[in-house]
């Protein structure tokens, strides 16, 4: 028959506390690791739809002005989903009159060519994030 020993009871006091703040630590940990992580998506997230308003209104703007090309000084700033505010600029372009090439500066103005910029700005945690993107609109002489 055994012995009964009264030092092998069970678990003491301090062993509950320690395996408790063990617990405790990771279940900080994991809290906190998926709090980054709930952080890194959702700015992803807005980077990636600033992005695709931008290609949007380039592509928007690009469609209709080539049946009409003076849709280029009706384009009007814009606030999507209380959250993004979008931006067109419109600017001639200077082409060197010799090669033809665009240029910045030094050449004429190519009256058939516009550059169009379009950004879109949002605030986050940081402050202010802006996307943009240029490109080149060509007026249709048919």
């Amino acid at each position: 028959m055994k012995k009964y020993s009264p030092k092998n009871r069970g678990l003491s006091l301090v062993e509950v506390v320690i395996a408790s703040a063990i617990v405790l630590m990771l279940s900080l940990a994991l809290v906190s690791a998926n709090l980054a992580y709930y952080k890194s998506s959702n700015a992803n997230l807005k980077a990636v739809k600033a992005i695709y308003l931008v290609e949007e209104g380039i592509e928007t703007v690009a469609y209709q002005s080539v049946n009409d090309w003076n849709i280029l000084n009706t384009l009007t700033n814009d606030v999507i989903d209380g959250i993004y505010y979008r931006t067109f600029t419109v600017a001639s372009v200077l082409r060197d009159s010799s090669s033809k090439d665009i240029v910045t500066s030094g050449g004429s103005v190519d009256t058939d060519t516009k550059k169009l910029t379009v950004s879109v700005a949002w605030r986050d945690a940081n402050g202010t994030t802006t996307k943009s993107l240029s490109t080149y609109l060509m007026k249709n002489n048919d």
